[in-house]
């Protein structure tokens, strides 16, 4: 527009004088990407928060499009509204409204605008930094010891470099893993050029190859002195070299298993690679720390969830937690029609739950000093009940995070990556394998420390008898069987990733092909995006609509 106006001040300049280009100084109302960055401690600054930002477009919102992808799979209930909530847990499953003024418009557009809006940004960092180097400038300055600078200069900006090629593939990947297509821009993309949209596949395909620069860069001799990482990239979290690798390769063994849309495609996923990857990954819990007040929240997570301490906005629905009931309740829950299933008190020997033969016994055994390393995870509530539909309605919440919430401001250690989740990505490229005893071998780290009994390197598990957790549904949806090794490892995941990351369980139910029938299996381009490019805009979804889940796993 700028331009524009620019030109028919020109047009109108005519009717007195010729009109000249007199500019002799920078005409600071154009995009000047180069100049903009051109500053080193602008720079840095820019790429060491980065992440902060991604973190922030997805998770630190009152737009979030996470509250859905929980809901959706039962990972959280609740009976509000908010967040479009309660649109997108119904049963039966709609489709996504993608029309113009839709209820969910802004939740739908928040994570296509902020990971397009820092895709391209990484990009341009990049390009900033080598324009930087190619000058003879570093992003800090020299000092008296060139000897020393000719290694530490160079360490930080390589260090910072494969840091925007980490979050330029951070942020496609999550393109990917949510929309049906994408712009893919790159550090190569020129900043002003507009790429078209690309599929899901091709996507992801440009986020892997970023984040391969990054190890590439990042794990060179010459980048080592950039070690340990600074504060403010992760927040609390110094990654040290080799830390800094294995974290970009746990992002890669998550994004190449969730990107599946179906149990086809994650079956045809590359499975060696994602071994490989989840083998070599993190070695304990990517852990950041929260403040509400500096943009690193959580928004929904650490606030709305417990708000009021009402269930309205978080309660634990029966559907699949209850798979950890050993008493029989949930077995005869599960043959009631959705309409008719009652509170249920689950017993389980599992020490995430609290224990106790009665309600009040549980509530008792509730977690209370809000240390989320420590068990149980899960309180059985002592404040009023919020009924909701009775499939969602229960006496639980998941507490594990509530010292978020207590802080005051809000904030604390929160799991962004569980160990947890990459050691059962490999578990699970085992089972695909036919190595069923090292699956077992890391499905035992977190189920024996629970207090269940181990399984064994069997494709059964040696999962057996009417207490054997986890009870599953079978595909009628009305009956519950013992589940198997492969159903030990979906269990422990959910429990030690759930409301930690981004979708947990979204993502991974839907290349287990566990989602209600009709859930959208994926969010349409935004129809804001779609207008600006001229096309039309499409919902995904609903029973028997394209991208609708189909009856899977439970029967749902």
């Amino acid at each position: 527009m700028r331009k524009l106006v620019t030109g028919l001040a020109c047009v109108a300049a005519l009717t007195a004088v010729a009109c000249k280009d007199v500019l002799t100084t920078p005409d600071l109302h154009d995009p000047d990407i180069a100049r903009a960055y051109s500053t080193p401690s602008t720079l840095a600054g820019l790429i060491g928060t980065n992440f902060a930002q991604i973190h922030q477009g997805l998770m630190n919102t009152s737009s979030a499009l996470d509250p859905q992808l929980m809901v959706a799979s039962f990972e959280s209930y609740g009976t509000v509204a908010n967040f479009s909530m309660a649109l997108r847990e119904a049963l039966p499953r709609t489709q996504i409204d993608n029309s113009r003024g839709n209820t969910s418009s802004a939740e739908n557009f928040r994570d296509f605008q902020k990971m397009s809006q820092q895709a391209r940004y990484a990009g341009n960092y990049v390009q900033a930094l080598d324009a930087l180097n190619a000058q003879g400038g570093h992003l800090s300055f020299p000092s008296d010891d060139p000897v020393a600078d000719a290694v530490n200069l160079k360490g930080e900006d390589l260090r910072a470099r494969s840091f925007a090629f980490f979050n330029n593939g951070v942020a496609l990947g999550w393109l990917a893993m949510e929309y049906d297509s994408a712009a893919i821009t790159t550090p190569a993309t020129a900043p002003d050029s507009i790429p078209p949209l690309s599929s899901y596949q091709d996507v992801m395909k440009a986020a892997l190859a970023s984040m391969d620069t990054a190890i590439a860069i990042g794990s060179s001799s010459d980048a080592a002195a950039g070690f340990p990482l600074p504060d403010q990239y992760f927040n609390g979290s110094n990654y040290s070299q080799d830390e800094y690798i294995a974290l970009i390769r746990s992002f890669k063994a998550r994004f190449r298993a969730g990107v599946a849309r179906t149990p086809a495609e994650r079956d045809a996923a590359d499975w060696d690679a994602i071994l490989a990857d989840a083998t070599n990954g993190i070695k304990q819990d990517f852990v950041i720390d929260i403040s509400s007040s500096d943009g690193w929240g959580l928004s929904w997570l650490d606030a709305q969830m417990f708000q009021n301490n009402s269930a309205g906005w978080h309660q634990m629905s029966m559907m699949i937690f209850g798979m950890a009931d050993t008493s029989g309740a949930y077995d005869a829950w599960i043959k009631l029609p959705l309409s008719a299933r009652p509170y249920i008190l689950v017993k389980t020997g599992d020490k995430r739950w609290p224990s106790g033969e009665t309600r009040a016994i549980q509530q008792a055994n509730s977690p209370s000093d809000w240390d989320y390393t420590k068990y149980p995870y899960i309180r059985n509530r002592s404040n009023s009940d919020t009924p909701g539909e009775p499939w969602g309605s229960s006496f639980y919440d998941f507490y594990r995070f509530k010292a978020l919430n207590a802080a005051n401001p809000r904030g604390g250690p929160w799991i962004s990556m569980a160990k947890t989740e990459i050691d059962m990505l490999a578990a699970e490229a085992y089972i695909r394998k036919g190595d069923y005893a090292s699956a077992a071998a890391l499905i035992n780290l977190t189920r024996t420390k629970a207090g269940l009994p181990p399984v064994t390197g069997t494709q059964s598990g040696g999962l057996s008898g009417a207490t054997c957790v986890p009870r599953v549904p079978t595909s009628a949806g009305n009956a519950t069987q013992c589940g198997d090794l492969f159903e030990a490892m979906k269990y422990e995941k959910r429990m030690e990733t759930a409301y930690t990351g981004y979708g947990q369980w979204y993502f991974d139910e839907r290349g287990w092909g566990d989602l209600p029938e009709g859930t959208p299996l994926e969010w349409p381009v935004p129809f804001q995006e779609m207008d600006a490019r001229g096309h039309p805009f499409y919902n995904l979804g609903g029973v028997g609509g394209p991208m609708g889940a189909p009856k899977g796993t439970y029967g749902f």
